[in-house]
């Protein structure tokens, strides 16, 4: 059964994990660090610690994640929704 929202999903906005985001996109966890570094993906941002450091910190929008995807990050989710659920027509 797949979960499907009449309206629109309400964020905490706690970011979705980088590991999370590299599952649901089948992807290796490095490859989304570097695209959001690159900006290549609209899901979030990369912001360098401090200038003579390489080492990053990394935010993925719970929200723009599932506008990306179509996932929904339930950590992130504010606690009084529930999604519909619906049978898969496949």
């Amino acid at each position: 059964m797949a979960s499907m929202y009449l309206e629109p999903p309400e964020f905490t906005g706690e970011a979705v994990p980088v590991t999370v985001a590299a599952e649901v996109m089948g992807k290796d966890p490095q490859f989304v660090r570097l695209a959001l570094i690159r900006g290549l993906l609209p899901i979030g941002m990369a912001m360098k610690i401090d200038e003579e450091s390489n080492r990053y910190n990394y935010y993925i929008s719970p929200k723009l994640f599932w506008e990306y995807t179509g996932y929904v990050y339930e950590k992130a989710l504010k606690k009084a929704q529930s999604p519909v659920k619906v049978e898969s027509a496949q």
